[in-house]
């Protein structure tokens, strides 16, 4: 039978044949999508695969060579064939091997008691926190580790670690305990069960009468799901236009004809609230998935699926994969957001176009919502490609909230001195804080301050490693690498002439609050960020808080933005609006209009009027004046023109061939042979329609020690360029410890 490695290489990604061996029990248990163990390679190593095909008994096997498959995995359910098949158009796709795509579809189960290891700090905290507050450790993760285990008496597996600092490997915790800092010990755990999440305060209600706009979406989106055809619809709707009652009613139609429903949402910071509203509608037919689960909890979840114990699914990108019968309509809320994309690990997918391929198998209807949509998603509906419902009004019928731009120029030339906030804002601050009323406060980075910069060279202080400027955190005095983690004390002295005067640019959230403190002592000031929600239930938490009006302000980055309703939040205060619109990216002006959109969209939701301020620089750019105003198609209709003179999507299609390794040099003549490899295909092919850029750096020159070169390929379909690719990786060579990624647009 043929097998596909769950571990595999682009260039030895194939169908490997290996024998059943039928006098063995696991011969009766297999099937095409099994998962099983073989022994691979000259010493045999077991690998798991699963199968692909099964083959009638060969005559001539006796002349081949051929391995006995060693057992079955009987813990991981089957794979059956529409997932099998949305493995292979995932595998085409996105470029990724068949391996890559198939560990999307596995969850741990997770019921039976088992043997967990668990770390414990090694030695006493009174020691530990000594090596916390010095010089002792240069690396912010291991830092990190030390000062969770100190609040954790109990211990913590690896995974909890990792998940909640955010890692990819146990590395950090292998080089801690070599350190003799932590220990390992093993403890039986026995059957968990998915916890609730906090939906404190959370803003729920009974299902209403829908407006005019919304019913006429709700009956021609109904229409469409009992058609029973592959469909798209794009719900285009204001901020605070009600598109949640209009999810919550289709599905209420999709329940009533025995089907499910999946409602995927871009960040876990929107989970709590989509929770709170579902569940208060719905009870337990509603399933949840996100990355803050643990295997056990996902396990549960997953496996109430399969069992069709559920009958709503509400989660992350990673939610798509889950195992629903049935399915009707998948509804991919903020579809515009980045976070749809995977981009960290393998396979590189888009859950928004995965969420198409499911929705073809099942003749199911894929319903985009967003107040700011994608250009590309709504140049398709422009051109009929889908079908487009507008909601151009809030639910409540109230006005979108006024918007002031502040022209940062003339306000530093009349003085601020250091203050991160103007006069003006902070007085509307001050004033909505006396009236009882909460208030957000949004800006672009987490941390302190962005740089540190020396007031005698002028030099700013940048990582060693990846020479990037280094963020500040004044809770622990210490400067530190968001990219690959790396940290010191923050030093008295400057490193390269000896001053002791720095100044810090880039203000971020912590130096925010610190100034907002300082403004009204006796407000109750809550920060969120990445730091901040660190710690498993931390989302939820700081937005049941702020929900439950136990603080009046509410500082953070672009978690704030997009999806919460806060009844309470009458004043939206946006800090440093360019550093949005000045990013090395074609698609900045898109991501810094739509979240100012979605930003202003957080004030007057309820029944006192909203309030946006804005301080900014360029105060006529286009993104920032049309998101000011809510005026969706004036942003369009200047971005669409741009995308169209310098040829961007989506009037292309394009891949960025990411090429990264230790040796700058090594990394750009490895690169620089790949474009000459990719153009001589293209050559050969006579493909007139396609560009190679490049080797061009990356906007982040270097990563972990890792220098990173790009190519560009431009053509005028995806097709011709995963064409290319396939060709590619037949005459590529491997460039040694070069890591390679490959990113659709």
């Amino acid at each position: 039978m043929g097998v596909y490695l769950l571990q595999s290489t682009n260039e030895f990604d194939i169908e490997y044949s290996y024998l059943v061996n039928v006098e063995r029990d696991y011969a009766r248990k297999i099937k095409r999508g099994s998962f099983v163990t073989v022994p691979f390679g000259r010493t045999n190593k077991p690998i798991r695969a699963v199968v692909w095909s099964i083959l009638p008994p060969d005559r001539d096997i006796n002349n081949v060579k051929l391995k006995y498959i060693s057992d079955v995995c009987e813990n991981i359910p089957a794979l059956d064939d529409k997932q099998l098949k949305l493995v292979w158009q995932m595998h085409e796709y996105f470029f990724c091997t068949v391996g890559d795509a198939i560990r999307c579809f596995i969850a741990k189960e997770g019921y039976k008691a088992r043997v967990v290891k668990k770390v414990f700090l090694a030695k006493p905290r009174s020691d530990i926190d000594d090596i916390i507050n010095g010089n002792t450790l240069r690396n912010i993760k291991q830092i990190d580790t030390l000062r969770i285990l100190t609040e954790n008496t109990a211990g913590m597996t690896c995974k909890e670690i990792m998940s909640i600092l955010g890692l990819k490997g146990d590395s950090v915790v292998k080089t801690l305990i070599k350190k003799g800092l932590v220990r390992i010990e093993e403890e039986i755990q026995l059957q968990e069960y998915n916890q609730p999440v906090d939906v404190r305060g959370m803003n729920t209600y009974e299902a209403h009468v829908l407006r005019s706009e919304q019913q006429k979406a709700h009956d021609f989106i109904v229409r469409l799901v009992n058609n029973g055809k592959f469909a798209e619809c794009l719900l285009h709707g204001v901020t605070g236009s009600g598109k949640t009652e209009v999810y919550m009613q289709i599905i209420s139609k999709v329940m009533e004809k025995g089907s499910s429903s999946m409602v995927l949402v871009p960040e876990i910071a929107l989970t709590p609230q989509m929770i709170a509203n579902f569940t208060a509608r719905f009870g337990n037919t509603v399933a949840v998935l996100h990355s803050k689960l643990t295997d056990s909890q996902r396990g549960t979840q997953w496996q109430r699926i399969r069992n069709q114990e559920v009958r709503i699914i509400i989660g992350t990108r990673s939610a798509v994969f889950a195992p629903v019968k049935n399915l009707s309509i998948i509804i991919i809320d903020e579809e515009h957001d980045t976070s749809y994309y995977s981009e960290e690990a393998n396979p590189h997918y888009d859950a928004r176009e995965v969420a198409v391929m499911r929705a073809k198998q099942e003749n199911a209807v894929v319903l985009y919502g967003s107040a700011t949509p994608s250009v590309k998603t709504f140049y398709r509906a422009v051109n009929h490609d889908m079908y487009y419902m507008a909601l151009k009004s809030r639910a409540n019928n109230k006005p979108l909230p006024q918007c002031c731009i502040y022209d940062m120029r003339q306000k530093r030339l009349s003085g601020m001195g250091d203050s991160i906030i103007c006069d003006d804002m902070k007085t509307e601050i001050i004033k909505n804080y006396a009236q009882g009323l909460q208030t957000m406060v949004f800006v672009h980075r987490r941390g302190y301050s962005g740089q540190v910069m020396c007031a005698g060279c002028t030099k700013t202080l940048k990582c060693k490693k990846c020479n990037i400027p280094m963020t500040y955190h004044s809770s622990q005095n210490r400067l530190i690498c968001h990219y690959c983690g790396n940290t010191v004390i923050k030093p008295e002295k400057c490193p390269e002439c000896g001053s002791t005067e720095f100044n810090n640019q880039c203000p971020g959230t912590q130096k925010l609050c610190q100034e907002l403190h300082a403004l009204i002592p006796e407000a109750r000031i809550l920060r969120m960020d990445a730091d901040s929600t660190a710690t498993k239930d931390g989302y939820s938490d700081i937005l049941s808080r702020f929900a439950s009006k136990e603080a009046d302000i509410l500082v953070g980055t672009q978690m704030i933005a997009k999806g919460h309703d806060f009844p309470g939040v009458t004043l939206v205060c946006i800090v440093n609006a360019d550093s949005l619109m000045n990013m090395q990216d074609y698609l900045a002006s898109e991501r810094a209009f739509q979240l100012f959109t979605q930003v202003a969209g957080r004030a007057g939701r309820a029944e006192l009027p909203g309030k946006v301020l804005i301080q900014a620089y360029d105060v006529d750019s286009y993104p920032l004046t049309a998101g000011a105003n809510g005026d969706y198609m004036d942003f369009y209709k200047n971005e669409i023109i741009v995308r169209r003179n310098l040829d961007f999507p989506p009037f292309c299609s394009m891949c960025t061939i990411r090429f990264s390794a230790n040796d700058d040099k090594r990394v750009f003549l490895h690169a620089k042979t790949q474009v000459a490899k990719l153009r001589n295909i293209i050559c050969e092919n006579n493909e007139q329609d396609v560009l190679v850029l490049g080797p061009a750096r990356d906007t982040m020159i270097k990563m972990n020690k890792k220098y990173r070169w790009n190519i560009t390929i431009k053509a005028n379909s995806r097709e011709k360029i995963l064409q290319i690719l396939k060709r590619w990786i037949n005459v590529k060579k491997r460039g040694g410890n070069i890591t390679v990624n490959i990113k659709f647009e």
